[in-house]
């Protein structure tokens, strides 16, 4: 089955943001909790040496360390999705010039292929890890390539060819989550 894709740097950005904010979540999540647990040991042990005990002082200094585990993250995080983003704004300046054919997802009885303006790439449903379905974007993760994935909007193919698509999926690859 052959499906051909329309590109729109609208959704192209939108979906790229959603998969970047996908793979991050739980690493913000674990995030978020470091804070958590920093401020508590921090008041615990302010609180302790306050009261005239020396443990205090470690529950402190642990309490500064996770923070600055915490804002290292952060910093980094930031850099990340700053490159993420640059890197994207580039795909979308190469994709958006005139006369470039649209992107083609086609799945064979063995393997999937997928073609643009500067690559064809033929993967067996072996090295596909899965696909996951977040709003009306379906994310096609590639297992032994980390960051490589295939992004397709329903506006783009067409209600019917996104739903003969998630139709097809099953059949191919293992479905991950839906968000």
């Amino acid at each position: 089955m052959k499906f051909e894709i329309d590109f729109d740097a609208t959704l192209f950005r939108k979906e790229y943001q959603l998969n970047f904010d996908d793979l991050w979540s739980i690493k913000k999540k674990w995030n978020y909790a470091i804070i958590v647990w920093s401020a508590l040991l921090t008041l615990i042990g302010v609180i302790t040496a306050y009261g005239g005990n020396t443990i205090g002082y470690y529950f402190i200094g642990i309490g500064i360390a996770l923070l600055v585990v915490s804002i290292r993250f952060a910093f980094g995080y930031l850099k990340l999705k700053s490159q993420y983003m640059k890197g994207i704004e580039n795909e979308v300046i190469n994709y958006s010039k005139p006369n470039r054919p649209s992107i083609i997802w086609e799945f064979s009885p063995n393997e999937f292929k997928y073609k643009d303006h500067k690559m064809e790439l033929i993967y067996k449903y072996e090295a596909l890890q899965g696909y996951r379905i977040i709003r009306d974007s379906v994310f096609i993760d590639v297992s032994m390539e980390r960051y490589i994935t295939f992004v397709a909007h329903k506006t783009q193919m067409g209600t019917e060819n996104f739903d003969a698509l998630v139709a097809v999926l099953p059949n191919k690859l293992e479905f991950t989550e839906v968000l």
